[in-house]
């Protein structure tokens, strides 16, 4: 978590891990590689568990993604997303709140767009779902 960058940045903080070396074991065990998801249980400061869908998220300023073009940043990015709603629908947690995953992209341009890639990678990921697990995405 202390080399994090972005809104995740608050997250920790808001977490108080913000100055840990390291993700707790179940998280390393099971995100080794970009696009893996792990949801994880963290006690809150106020008592109460916080639960937290890390995922690990393609910098699309580096390859394969700078030359690859919008095409490969889409597929990536719906890739991250079915795997935060797999880790979520596979959970007892009762609803899903999640901000966009994006770390970087290439330019100012590329940025202009990320809402409507944004969207259209939710779109991809929620159609790649089973019905039942579509389902409980609808019902949380």
């Amino acid at each position: 978590p202390r080399a994090s960058e972005g809104p995740a940045v608050e997250v920790y903080r808001h977490l108080g891990i913000q100055d840990d070396a390291s993700f707790p074991a179940d998280v390393r065990q099971a995100v080794k590689r970009q696009l893996e998801a792990k949801l994880h249980r963290y006690r809150g400061r106020d008592g109460y568990d916080q639960i937290i869908i890390h995922v690990a998220v393609p910098d699309l300023r580096e390859e394969p993604y700078l030359s690859a073009g919008v095409d490969a940043a889409l597929a990536a990015l719906s890739v991250a997303y079915q795997n935060v709603f797999l880790e979520f629908v596979r959970s007892s947690v009762a609803r899903l709140r999640f901000q966009p995953i994006c770390r970087a992209v290439a330019t100012e341009s590329a940025a202009e767009h990320m809402p409507g890639i944004t969207v259209e990678c939710i779109l991809t990921a929620f159609e790649a779902l089973g019905e039942a697990d579509r389902r409980k995405l609808i019902d949380a």
